[in-house]
């Protein structure tokens, strides 16, 4: 489940920014070591403890 987890917030992150693959990567790895993704031993994600698309602060998404 987690790499699916994965996948889907990289592909919201893109849809919502515009940004590459790479960018979504970074983002992702930010929020982890802010420990604001937090993922267990048995793959699992916990409880996000991140903000909805909306609150991110990040450019709105391309029209």
């Amino acid at each position: 489940m987690a790499p699916g987890v994965r996948a889907a917030l990289r592909e919201l992150y893109a849809r919502r920014t515009g940004a590459d693959a790479t960018a979504c990567d970074a983002w992702l790895r930010e929020l982890t070591e802010a420990g604001r993704y937090v993922e267990t031993s048995t793959g699992r994600a916990e409880q996000p403890l991140i903000p909805s698309l909306d609150q991110l602060p990040y450019p709105a998404p391309r029209s």
